[in-house]
C-alpha cells in the first residue's frame, strides 16, 4: 500500500510549514489571509488523502465509506478552489480577482447541495474494494463543470498576466505551479470517471507532489504572497538638508548619483522633506497616472525616504516600516552625527543601505521593464 507513506509524508510537510510560520510570524511581510490560507489547504489536502484511501477500502462498513467518499469529493472541490483564490488573489490587484472566488462558491453551493442529498451517489464492492457510482446525471456534470472552469480560470489568469509579475524567477515558479495544480486536478476528474487503484495513487502523488512545491517555494520564497505584478521603480533616501544619502534604481538595478537627479526633482524633494519635518510615523501618499510615490519622514534622525512604485500596497508600507527601523539600527551613530552643527556628510558611509533594499525588496529586484509600464 502506498497510501499510508503518502499521507504520513504529507503530515510531515504540514508540519513543517506550520513550524516555519509560528517561527516566522513575525518577520513575514505578506497579508496573514495568504498564510492561514495555505495551512488551511494543506489540512485539507491531507484529510483528503486520508479519506481517498479509507473510503475505498473494505476496513469501514459501506455505509461509512459511503460518506467519506461525498466528504472526499466536498473537500477536494474546496481545497482546489481554495488554491486557484490564492492564485488569483497573488497575480491580481483589481476586482477581477473576486470573481474566481464568485464562480467557485455558485458552483460549489449547488455541487455540495446535490451530494447531501442521499441518492446521489452509490457504492458497489468488487476485488476487496469499494466502488462509487453517480446514481443521477447532475452531481457528475456540476462537478465536471466546475473543474473545467478551474482550468478556464488557471490558465486565463496565468497566460494573461505572467508577462506582469515584476521577477523572472517568480514567473517561473508561477508557471510550474500552474502545471502541477491543474495536472493534478485533471488526474481528479479522470479518477471520478474510472476509480481505477493506478488513478488513485497517480493523484495521491501528485497532491503529494505539489504540497513538496509549495513547501519548498514557502521556505525559499515567502516573498510569493507579496502583489507579484507590482513594481518599485526609484529608492531614494534624503537628509533634512536636501542632500542625497542614497538612492537605488529597481530597474537598473544600480546606485543613483546624485548628479542624475535633475535640479528640480531636488528642489521638490527638499520642499517636502521641509513640510515633513512636524509629521511623524505616518506614511503619506502622492498619486501620479501611472505610479504611486510613497514619503516617510524620521523625526529623530531627521532624513526623509522617497519610494516610487506602481502601487501602493500594505506590503510595501510594512517594507518602508522594516527598512527605516533596520536603517536607524544599521547607522545610528552616523546619524546622529551628521545632525550635529556644521558636521560635514558624507554619503559614502551609507553604501550599506544597498545590502538592506536588496534583502529586504528582493522580490522586486530582478525584473526586466516593459516599455507599457514607462
Amino acid at each position: 500500500m502506498l497510501d499510508i507513506p503518502l499521507i504520513v509524508t504529507s503530515i510531515l510537510l504540514l508540519l513543517v510549514i506550520l513550524l516555519y510560520f509560528l517561527n516566522n510570524s513575525n518577520r513575514n511581510l505578506a497579508d496573514k489571509f495568504y498564510y492561514w490560507a495555505i495551512i488551511l489547504y494543506f489540512i485539507s489536502e491531507v484529510i483528503f488523502l486520508f479519506l481517498l484511501f479509507f473510503s475505498t477500502e473494505e476496513m469501514p462498513p459501506q455505509v461509512s465509506s459511503l460518506y467519506l467518499w461525498k466528504i472526499a469529493l466536498i473537500l477536494k472541490i474546496f481545497n482546489s478552489a481554495l488554491l486557484s483564490i490564492i492564485h488569483s488573489y497573488v497575480l491580481l490587484n483589481t476586482w477581477e480577482k473576486h470573481v474566481p472566488a464568485f464562480v467557485y462558491c455558485l458552483l460549489g453551493g449547488i455541487i455540495v447541495a446535490l451530494l447531501i442529498n442521499p441518492p446521489s451517489i452509490t457504492v458497489s464492492e468488487a476485488n476487496g474494494r469499494f466502488f462509487f457510482g453517480f446514481q443521477s446525471f447532475f452531481p457528475l456534470f456540476f462537478i465536471s463543470l466546475f473543474f473545467i472552469f478551474l482550468f478556464i480560470i488557471t490558465i486565463y489568469i496565468q497566460l494573461s498576466y505572467q508577462s506582469k509579475i515584476s521577477n523572472q524567477k517568480t514567473r517561473m515558479i508561477f508557471n510550474v505551479f500552474s502545471v502541477f495544480f491543474i495536472l493534478k486536478n485533471v488526474l481528479f476528474l479522470i479518477h471520478l470517471y474510472f476509480q481505477s487503484t493506478i488513478t488513485r495513487y497517480m493523484i495521491s502523488f501528485s497532491v503529494l507532489l505539489l504540497l513538496v512545491f509549495l513547501t519548498y517555494v514557502i521556505l525559499a520564497h515567502q516573498s510569493i504572497f507579496t502583489v507579484v505584478t507590482n513594481k518599485i521603480y526609484n529608492f531614494i533616501i534624503f537628509h533634512r538638508s536636501g542632500i542625497l544619502l542614497f538612492s537605488f534604481n529597481f530597474e537598473t538595478q544600480k546606485e543613483t548619483d546624485e548628479s542624475i537627479l535633475k535640479g528640480s526633482i531636488l528642489i521638490g524633494i527638499n520642499h517636502i522633506l521641509s513640510n515633513f519635518t512636524q509629521k511623524k510615523d505616518k506614511l503619506n501618499l502622492i498619486k501620479m497616472k501611472d505610479r504611486d510615490i510613497i514619503f516617510e519622514y524620521d523625526n529623530q534622525y531627521e532624513y526623509g525616504l522617497l519610494l516610487i512604485t506602481k502601487h501602493k500596497t500594505q506590503i510595501i508600507e510594512k517594507m518602508v516600516k522594516i527598512f527605516m527601523k533596520r536603517f536607524n539600527q544599521l547607522n545610528e551613530t552616523k546619524l546622529k552625527q551628521i545632525n550635529q552643527a556644521n558636521k560635514v556628510i558624507d554619503v559614502s558611509d551609507f553604501k550599506n543601505t544597498k545590502s538592506l533594499i536588496t534583502d529586504l525588496f528582493s522580490s522586486y529586484i530582478n525584473f526586466k521593464s516593459n516599455s507599457e509600464d514607462r
